[in-house]
């Protein structure tokens, strides 16, 4: 909402603004929501840093991209980060933002796998389950999508199931739980599609709508820049054949018409 995540805590009822000012494509979050990263400088790749938040006691851990280089959070594979690596000295060099390495780190943070390619730069990546889609340039050109597999992480399942016999029911289908379930709870059963919330997990909270208008810049297949001032978003998509459109996606400006 308004370029910021907030924060809910369900326990004290207190709730905030966690980061301001993000561009779409700057954050993620993880599969089970416990975990949030986003790049630290809000911006979708311009950025020096990741930070990364437990939601669930607010700890923070930052990656830093090392000296000269620029660094951007692509997604979750379950609890393995996703980020991506480059050269500030490329940048100027490019028309869209360049990438030379794709990182996969696990939930402390190590790395269990990696992509690069010579002379080939990634501009951006798609996350389906764990087949990460990557997106390539080689020089100036686009080429074809290249796919890694994250099969490094060990999922551990939620139930196991198993049979045991009295004289009553005779065989009976058995849950083992692999965690401890809270005792005080009534187990319940609800239709498919449903979706209930305790009562006690309202949070009152007052946002205030922000009325200044922005421009969104969308080039080469992804969102280049948010932009407060028209005339600076038709220069950045000028220079990416793109198009300019507004908070509700009513199309502004666009290369196509302007240069037939």
């Amino acid at each position: 909402m308004n370029n910021t995540i907030y924060y809910a805590n369900l326990k004290t009822k207190e709730w905030g603004a966690l980061v301001e000012n993000v561009e779409d494509g700057s954050f993620a979050i993880n599969s089970d929501g416990s975990m949030l990263a986003y790049n630290t400088s809000g911006k979708a790749y311009d950025t020096e840093s990741i930070t990364i938040v437990n939601l669930k006691n607010g700890e923070k851990k930052t990656i830093e991209a090392g000296a000269d280089n620029i660094i951007t959070v692509y997604g979750y594979t379950g609890t393995n980060m996703i980020y991506g690596i480059g050269s500030q000295s490329d940048v100027s060099k490019k028309s869209f933002v360049p990438v030379s390495k794709l990182v996969i780190v696990d939930k402390d943070y190590k790395e269990v796998k990696s992509y690069s390619q010579n002379n080939i730069y990634i501009t951006g990546v798609e996350i389906t389950d764990n087949i990460i889609n990557i997106k390539r340039y080689k020089g100036k050109s686009r080429i074809s999508d290249d796919q890694l597999l994250d099969n490094t992480e060990t999922k551990k399942p939620v139930a196991k199931t198993s049979y045991y016999v009295d004289d009553v029911k005779q065989k009976e289908l058995a849950l083992a739980f692999t965690n401890a379930l809270d005792g005080t709870k009534q187990l319940s059963v609800e239709k498919i599609g449903k979706v209930t919330f305790d009562s006690s997990s309202k949070v009152n909270a007052t946002f205030e709508s922000k009325k200044e208008n922005n421009y969104y810049v969308y080039g080469y297949g992804k969102l280049q820049g948010i932009y407060s001032d028209k005339n600076a978003a038709t220069n950045a998509a000028k220079a990416t054949y793109g198009l300019v459109t507004d908070n509700r996606g009513h199309k502004i400006w666009v290369f196509e018409e302007n240069y037939n």
